[in-house]
């Protein structure tokens, strides 16, 4: 004959998991992890006359249309005709890595660089879409999207600064839930296409200056495209002043991009709250077994 526990023993069991449960911190969907999104649209020109892709009887841009309100709504229609066809992890703003530029097209076959040559050692982390073909000059009409959080020091003033060769736009601090794809809430940024000349200030443009708050979490989106020739891309920011002036620039990256986990990733303390739940519901089945079999 089965002689059954005492039942004071059954609740205590019960009791000890449901209070490891409660020691741990509730399960969260996604969690900021280091590093931007980087996606990246393969073919995609943004002055063409491709009326029938862009649908807004522009045809061809020419210098004087090439402006925010014509070239970020034809960004916005090429991004939503189609998933990402590679994306990555940017640890930095800043490409190609060991270079001002490089070319991406009209050049001699063996001058015009990859993927590999612009994203550097962030190349290991690049997927291509399932079904995409890299193409073999990836770099030509490609179109590139960085999206996530900066991570700035409460009451701190920074003034960012942006290069890029073609052209880029950024925005910074908006509501991702309720602001629109391209949101016009300041600071923003655009540029259309120019030269990349670190050497000429005049070069430099979408300075913008912002002074974080609370937890110093700013959400951050940057659009970046190239068309033909060379390509560079580089943001920086400062937070030391002589005067008026910010000095001592330095790129955007390291601890300062975040971006969301993908959905799925349970952090280890979650993850051991849904270790004791198993045990648990494993223990209750094995106590109704017990109870629903027969006396020996």
């Amino acid at each position: 004959m089965q002689i059954p526990r005492p039942a004071a023993a059954r609740p205590g069991a019960a009791a000890l998991a449901g209070l490891l449960m409660l020691a741990a911190p509730p399960i969260q969907a996604q969690q900021l992890v280091p590093g931007l999104k980087g996606e990246v649209w393969f073919g995609v020109d943004l002055y063409s006359n491709d009326a029938l892709f862009f649908g807004d009887g522009l045809g061809a841009l020419g210098t004087s249309q090439r402006t925010g309100e014509n070239i970020l709504p034809r960004a916005e229609t090429a991004i939503a005709s189609r998933p990402a066809d590679g994306t990555f992890v940017s640890t930095a703003l800043n490409y190609p890595q060991d270079a001002d530029t490089i070319k991406s097209s009209r050049a001699p076959a063996t001058e015009i660089g990859g993927l590999e040559d612009f994203l550097g050692t962030d190349h290991a982390t690049f997927t291509l879409r399932d079904g995409v073909t890299e193409p073999a000059r990836p770099l030509e009409f490609s179109l590139w999207r960085f999206t996530g959080v900066m991570q700035l020091t409460p009451g701190v003033t920074y003034e960012f600064r942006i290069r890029s060769d073609d052209g880029n736009a950024t925005w910074l601090g908006f509501d991702p839930a309720t602001d629109p794809v391209f949101p016009t809430v300041a600071p923003n940024s655009f540029r259309a296409s120019g030269t990349f000349d670190p050497t000429d200030p005049d070069v430099v443009c979408c300075r913008y200056r912002v002074t974080a708050e609370g937890d110093g979490l700013m959400p951050f989106k940057m659009l970046f495209y190239e068309r033909q020739y060379d390509i560079g891309m580089r943001m920086q920011a400062a937070t030391e002043q002589e005067g008026d002036a910010f000095v001592t620039f330095s790129v955007v990256g390291g601890e300062m991009l975040r971006h969301d986990a993908p959905v799925g990733v349970i952090p280890v303390p979650a993850a051991a709250g849904l270790l004791v739940s198993g045990l648990m519901a494993l223990a209750l089945v094995g106590v109704r077994r017990r109870r629903s079999a027969p006396p020996r």
